[in-house]
């Protein structure tokens, strides 16, 4: 019977460290349009947008791929508020890509850990880099309504947007029990088990 106890457990363990995780980063808000024009990141560049959910774990902004001949760091931040007045919450940087095969427009995505915010409320993606050649997909009278391109520090008077894109973690908050935890109460299971088979005994 102990031996018979023991592999019980040791499988109960084995199955409980040996669970998947499903948590995934996936795209809360995204403007992905044809473009109708180009700004280069000479100047910072700025894009007002409203999350839905309630963390935020990335951006990405569309970029001309082909004119971005000499690489170059691309850095995104979000802030609170709007230019020359908000608080950062978050950024991350990366190196742009660059090479003959990289044509036309691609996105470029920076990712950080999950950081709360406000669902809904008015948020600030900045997009600034060390190569002012960099060009950003603009797209005028856009349809995207939780936000807008900012120029100079003001909305677009055209009713333009950046294309670009925001993450969230589906799982941000998420109380999962510990392995540690699931292994006791699968102890407790057995334990019951052996004692009811021995009372109907």
């Amino acid at each position: 019977m102990t031996n018979r106890l023991l592999a019980v457990i040791l499988a109960m363990m084995v199955s409980v460290f040996a669970l998947p995780s499903f948590a995934a980063v996936i795209i809360d808000q995204e403007n992905d349009l044809p473009v109708s024009g180009f700004n280069e990141i000479g100047t910072p560049q700025w894009q007002s947008f409203m999350q839905a959910g309630d963390n935020i774990a990335g951006a990405a902004v569309s970029i001309d791929a082909f004119d971005n001949t000499g690489g170059g760091t691309i850095t995104l931040a979000i802030y609170d508020a709007e230019p020359g007045t908000g608080n950062l919450i978050v950024s991350g940087s990366g190196v742009a890509p660059v090479g003959p095969t990289l044509t036309g427009e691609v996105f470029f995505e920076v990712f950080w850990a999950a950081v709360a915010v406000t669902p809904e409320t008015e948020l600030f993606l900045e997009v600034t880099s060390d190569n002012g050649n960099i060009s950003l997909s603009s797209i005028n009278s856009s349809p995207y309504t939780r936000g807008a391109q900012y120029l100079n520090g003001s909305p677009s008077s055209k009713g333009a947007d950046l294309g670009f894109r925001t993450y969230t973690d589906d799982a941000f908050g998420a109380s999962v029990p510990g392995p540690g935890t699931a292994v006791i109460f699968g102890l407790g299971l057995v334990v019951l088990g052996i004692t009811r088979r021995r009372y109907n005994n």
